[in-house]
């Protein structure tokens, strides 16, 4: 009896071991490659701190005239994915196909020569109908998405499509094998940032095309070990968000738009792209037709598995309103305009408006003086270190000090009508409606590097100084014609009583040694129309009789 007990055993185990091996085993001794022998995980975008360059210069923004008083200020940077982001991701969603190549280097082909399936949360299931059988040996096997097209004897990847692509090596023995593929991403993603003090933008489609022919497809060997590639001028599509709620990092006031990514083959310079507006409005000015290449942005390459950000500040003339917020004169609303931003406040340092006018004898109904200090001793006033040259004199922004701190002497100029009328001017200057900002601090008489600022605003650019340069006035020439019809449009604007903002001697708080006298400094704007403009500065006395007073204000 226990002899026919152990032969009923033996022959159950023979029976169980041979259903088992026809779950992967065929009729002709082939072996269906099931979804349970894969494994995916994906490439994770390149997070380096610096971006590969083809040349050692650095990258540095690129200031681009776009017309009708837009600027762009255009800057790249890689993109960085978190720590914790990169260790839970799971390769993408989607659909994929798995062909196999045998150790000779052929690909496989036939009946039941590839699967395809979908990919759904790491999780692989085959198409019905699709296998993949194989003779046992070692193979190299090749994953796809459908960004690629399988032309059966090479794959190929065109421009603006996320394609994977992962390779594995196996040897199809027993049951004890598995397939690994890391997925790897075969181009660059580029996505731009758009930064605004507005938080809409209309319809703003824009295309990203090549300047010369670059690569458009890619066309890969059938082991995707080789690549191949051919050239054109690609035509990418961009569409900035309607809307935005997402504030600035670096400008706290100003707006971001942000596009989805859009894809580029990789090893393309930077220098060699384009961005060209297609339609849309912001600020209430039309950007259609309106472009800048990326040529300025030293020698990048676009490289594959990099991802990267464009980032655009569209700049114009902004304006200071009453409740502390900034931005276009288009745009006010009720809110009503009380400067012209000099220099825009950042996650690190506050920012600065000019008023709406200006304080000189006879000029806008004023009839007292604006002079410095109603005496002319050139003492040392203000407290610290006084600038020695016209670059040191240039960095000083402490306008708010030098008005509301104690001078050397102990007096708050600011209180002082009669000795130091100009900051007292500045100190008690009415912008004519309420200021309910919380922002928005006391007006005070610009240092000279604010006065710089405000130059430099306008279009006074680039504004440079040396230590050697002359301190007593002298001109500093080459700007552009029509920066001070420009200075008047936007001063008239807001402020129609405001008709004249050329030939007057702007001060400055700041004092600068001058020949072992502590001077006041100033900056003066002169038209050469047609052909230019020039600004006269320097150093003056403390009883200038036309000295003029433009009051600022932090916020």
């Amino acid at each position: 009896m226990k002899k026919i007990l152990k032969l009923a055993s033996f022959v159950f185990v023979i029976i169980f071991t041979a259903c088992s091996s026809e779950e992967i085993a065929t009729n002709d001794n082939k072996v269906e490659v099931t979804e349970n022998h894969f494994s995916f995980s994906p490439e994770h975008y390149t997070s380096d701190e610096t971006l590969t360059r083809a040349a050692t210069t650095s990258v540095t923004p690129q200031v681009v005239d776009l017309g009708d008083g837009l600027q762009a200020e255009i800057n790249i940077e890689q993109d960085k994915e978190s720590p914790q982001t990169r260790a839970t991701q799971p390769i993408s969603d989607g659909h994929y196909t798995i062909y196999a190549i045998d150790a000779t280097g052929t690909r496989v082909t036939g009946t039941n020569s590839k699967v395809s399936g979908t990919i759904s949360g790491g999780v692989f299931t085959k198409d019905a109908g699709t296998k993949l059988e194989l003779t046992p040996g070692t193979y190299t096997f090749v994953c796809f998405n459908d960004a690629v097209t399988d032309n059966g004897t090479n794959l190929t990847v065109a421009s603006d499509n996320d394609a994977l692509i992962g390779t594995a090596t196996e040897t199809i023995s027993g049951n004890a094998w598995h397939v690994n593929f890391l997925m790897k991403h075969q181009t660059a993603r580029v996505r731009f940032r758009f930064t605004g003090y507005t938080d809409q933008a209309v319809g703003v489609t824009a295309k990203f095309t090549f300047t010369s022919p670059q690569p458009v497809v890619n066309t890969y060997s059938v082991d995707a070990s080789t690549i191949t590639p051919a050239t054109g001028t690609s035509a990418n599509s961009y569409t900035m968000p309607a809307t935005s709620t997402t504030f600035n990092t670096k400008y706290v006031q100003a707006h971001d738009f942000l596009t989805n990514y859009s894809y580029v083959l990789p090893d393309i310079p930077t220098a060699d792209t384009k961005l060209t507006f297609t339609a849309g409005t912001i600020y209430g000015k039309a950007l259609t037709g309106k472009s800048f290449s990326l040529s300025k942005l030293s020698s990048l390459l676009f490289e594959r598995n990099h991802s990267y950000t464009v980032s655009i500040k569209l700049k114009t003339i902004l304006y200071l309103f009453e409740d502390g917020t900034v931005g276009v004169f288009a745009e006010k609303g009720s809110r009503t305009p009380i400067g012209v931003v000099a220099n825009e406040k950042t996650n690190t340092e506050a920012g600065f408006a000019c008023a709406l006018r200006y304080y000189q004898k006879y000029e806008m109904g004023f009839t007292g003086n604006s002079y410095w200090k109603n005496t002319g001793d050139h003492i040392k006033e203000n407290s610290g270190p006084s600038p020695t040259n016209m670059v040191e004199a240039a960095t000083d922004m402490n306008g708010y000090n030098w008005t509301y701190s104690p001078n050397l002497q102990g007096v708050v100029r600011a209180n002082e009508p009669v000795i130091y009328p100009a900051f007292y001017l500045a100190a008690h200057h009415n912008p004519g409606v309420t200021i309910t900002g919380a922002n928005v601090g006391k007006w005070f008489l610009p240092a000279y590097g604010q006065l710089v600022k405000f130059a430099e605003t306008l279009g006074f650019t680039p504004l440079t100084f040396t230590t050697d340069e002359e301190k007593w006035p002298h001109y500093k020439e080459g700007f552009s014609a029509g920066l001070i019809d420009k200075l008047e449009q936007i001063v008239t604007a807001a402020n129609p009583s405001v008709t004249i903002m050329r030939n007057y001697f702007f001060l400055a708080s700041t004092q600068i040694i001058n020949n072992s006298e502590y001077r006041p400094m100033y900056l003066y704007f002169q038209d050469e129309a047609p052909s230019s403009t020039k600004i006269f500065t320097g150093t003056c006395w403390n009883t200038m009789s036309n000295s003029c007073v433009l009051p600022f204000v932090e916020f």
